[in-house]
């Protein structure tokens, strides 16, 4: 009866390098593909905040109507919404009046716009909460946009800069 000798071991050893060639062939593709996921992750989260954000800034718009600081606790809710996502930053927040076109649509009231820029600089206050109409028969339509950034920053310098622009409407229904 013959015996089967079994390998030396230098047969592992080349196993070992082998799989050491095809994980430093892979590796990259599989951490850009997970931190990929995570940075749309991300971003998804902050699109996510912004429209909660403005939702919950529009209720406050309409509940508190012609309060004086209406648009300062509309910006400030939103403002408290967004402080989660550390990569996220709003550059300015504006409320202004929509005009309903004969047509149905809505166009951007230029003359009452407020336009609350987050570093504090320039801040145009045009239309005051006061000059807001909040009867029943005539209930002012009011808009919402929000500029933001998102910026993420690899090992050395920025990857993926994003400027992102979203609109909201309050339209009182009948």
């Amino acid at each position: 009866m013959r015996s089967v000798q079994r390998q030396p071991a230098r047969r592992h050893r080349w196993r070992r390098g082998q799989a050491i060639v095809e994980f430093s062939l892979v590796a990259p593709i599989l951490f850009t593909a997970l931190f990929g996921t995570v940075n749309g992750g991300l971003i998804l989260f902050g699109e996510n905040s912004c429209n909660h954000a403005a939702g919950v800034a529009l209720i406050i718009l309409s509940e508190e109507g012609r309060t004086a600081t209406a648009d300062t606790d509309a910006v400030s809710a939103i403002q408290t919404g967004m402080s989660n996502i550390p990569s996220m930053t709003i550059d300015e927040i504006d409320i202004y009046q929509l005009d309903l076109q004969n047509n149905g649509s809505f166009t951007q009231n230029t003359q009452n716009t407020n336009k609350y820029y987050i570093n504090g600089t320039g801040n145009t206050i045009a239309w005051t909460p006061a000059a807001r109409s909040t009867s029943n028969a005539s209930l002012t339509n009011i808009g919402l946009t929000v500029k933001y950034h998102y910026n993420y920053t690899g090992l050395a310098h920025p990857v993926l800069n994003l400027t992102m622009t979203k609109y909201f409407r309050l339209e009182p229904r009948d």
